[in-house]
């Protein structure tokens, strides 16, 4: 079930940017989880370039659909994934994801 729920997310995974002159290319994304998996409470996505990285945390409830929306992505990024059964209040720079996806 869970390898199903990941498959959606990450083939609904939408991205866009944008551009003023002068400032940093930035984008925004929408994950789409159709179920999430049984002993996840809390979803933590972290996109990354040569520059800077930014980190979302979303609280979630198994069973439940949901769309998570990042904004403010650095450009030309990497993005990884990451699911731990702890509510995301109670996550800590120690906390042991039991799940991770890289690109």
């Amino acid at each position: 079930m869970f390898r199903r729920a990941l498959l959606v997310s990450s083939l609904a995974l939408t991205a866009c940017s944008s551009h003023a002159p002068g400032s940093e290319l930035t984008g925004r994304a929408s994950m789409a989880i159709a179920s999430v998996p049984t002993n996840v409470s809390c979803i933590q996505v972290t996109s990354a370039n040569s520059i800077r990285s930014v980190s979302n945390s979303f609280s979630v409830t198994a069973g439940q659909s949901t769309v998570l929306e990042l904004s403010n992505l650095p450009t030309g990024r990497s993005r990884s994934r990451v699911r731990l059964p702890a509510p995301c209040a109670q996550v800590t720079s120690s906390s042991i994801p039991d799940w991770w996806a890289r690109p």
